[in-house]
């Protein structure tokens, strides 16, 4: 017969038996729920993707409660440069500094260094021609840059369609290079009568080869002026400026063509005080 302490005492070891199976019942819901070893970062990543999204607490689209799309949008960046950026690629914007001026400068260096003909007098010929009409140009063209550059900081830039004075700046600028080049050599201090004549020969023939190239300059002037497509006349300079550019550069071909057709006409003639001999070859510059 059991005494009362003994029962007391099996009492006791049931209770904490059933203490221990609570217990470890509860560590193992607890382990299930987060393993500390197997829980890791991207486990938890997963989980809160599920709940993130617009109106959630979580919403990671935003960057200062701001939308992707507000960042893709120039007008609300901060501390922007500001510069005026041309065709020619000249920060301020004007037609004086367009490419066209150093280009100009750097051909008439090549024609000076690189253009080798055998006979000096036929060279001396093809240098003064040459050199002298893309000089002339240059030096209205500058002045015409200048005007335009003037007009241009002047000008109602809400009314640019209504100024029609483009076409005529430029035919008036192209018209009077031309008829300086025609007759640069006429009463010329350095140049005696016989010089003269050959310069006269020279340049007759010269204009026929390079007449193609004048024509397709005159045309273009007219129909890029008055493009409805163009509406800065900064673009539309630019544009015509970078058509001189490639008439310029095949000007050595025109004098070569030159060369070969009076190669009879020029020969024992008298040029700088040189005489000028056969025909020889030109290198090409265009290469």
């Amino acid at each position: 017969m059991k005494t009362k302490a003994s029962q007391l005492n099996v009492q006791i070891d049931d209770e904490q038996k059933n203490l221990e199976i609570f217990l470890q019942e509860k560590q193992n819901e607890i382990s299930e729920k987060l393993n500390s070893t197997a829980y890791t970062a991207a486990d938890i990543l997963i989980k809160l993707k599920t709940i993130d999204g617009v109106d959630s607490d979580l919403d990671a689209d935003k960057l200062d409660n701001q939308e992707g799309t507000f960042y893709l949008d120039f007008a609300n960046a901060t501390n922007k440069p500001n510069p005026t950026i041309t065709l020619d690629g000249d920060v301020s914007g004007k037609l004086q500094h367009h490419y066209i001026f150093s280009h100009i400068d750097d051909l008439i260096s090549r024609i000076d260094n690189e253009v080798n003909i055998e006979d000096e007098g036929r060279e001396i010929l093809v240098k003064i021609v040459v050199k002298e009409k893309i000089l002339i140009f240059k030096k209205n063209l500058m002045e015409l840059s200048i005007k335009l550059d003037n007009c241009y900081e002047n000008c109602d830039k809400d009314n640019v369609n209504g100024c029609n004075r483009l076409y005529e700046e430029h035919m008036k600028t192209f018209n009077k290079s031309m008829t300086e080049f025609n007759n640069f050599y006429k009463n010329n201090d350095y140049l005696n009568d016989k010089e003269e004549e050959v310069l006269k020969i020279f340049m007759n023939s010269f204009a026929e080869y390079n007449q193609m190239n004048i024509n397709g300059l005159r045309d273009f002037v007219f129909r890029v002026c008055n493009s409805k497509l163009f509406t800065d006349c900064k673009y539309v300079t630019s544009s015509i400026y970078n058509l001189y550019i490639t008439i310029f550069d095949k000007m050595i071909l025109d004098a070569e063509k030159t060369l070969s057709s009076l190669n009879g006409d020029l020969t024992g003639k008298i040029i700088n005080g040189v005489e000028i001999g056969g025909m020889s070859d030109i290198e090409d510059l265009t290469e």
